[in-house]
Parts: C-alpha cells; structure tokens; sequence
C-alpha cells in the first residue's frame, strides 16, 4: 500500500501499463473507477486505519438457543 497519493497514482499507472494488454476489460473499469478507488488518500492520516470490530458468530446467541428443554407432556 502505497503511503501517499501521488505514489498511489505512481503504482496504479504502472499497474495499467502492465495489466493492460492481458486484461483490458479488467484494466479499463478499474481506470474507470481510479478516483473512488484512490479515495482512501483523501482523508486524514488518523482516520485512514480505523479498527473495525466484528462480531464473531458465536456471540450473536439466540435468545432461546441456551435454555434448557422443559419434558413435554405426551
């Protein structure tokens, strides 16, 4: 990852250069859409790493899925 934005631009023109004679269509919406992928650039440095914390499986219990099995009645 590149630490600026210029050196981001750098690596993307490269990036083409290389990839676009094997992958054209691939090349061609990525060079498309070259301003929303570089966006992260646009921000603060601080605000550039934000942890983003997920909730594993496990923890998302259903409200039900503990309780013990009460016997029925036949």
């Amino acid at each position: 990852m590149a630490e600026t934005k210029k050196d981001a631009l750098v690596a993307f023109d490269a990036f083409v250069e290389t990839w676009s004679l094997k992958y054209e269509k691939a090349v061609e919406c990525l060079t498309k859409d070259r301003d929303a992928l570089l966006a992260f650039y646009d921000f603060r440095p601080s605000t550039g790493s934000i942890c983003v914390r997920q909730t594993p499986l496990k923890a998302r219990s259903r409200p039900f899925a503990t309780a013990p099995c009460a016997p029925r009645d036949v």
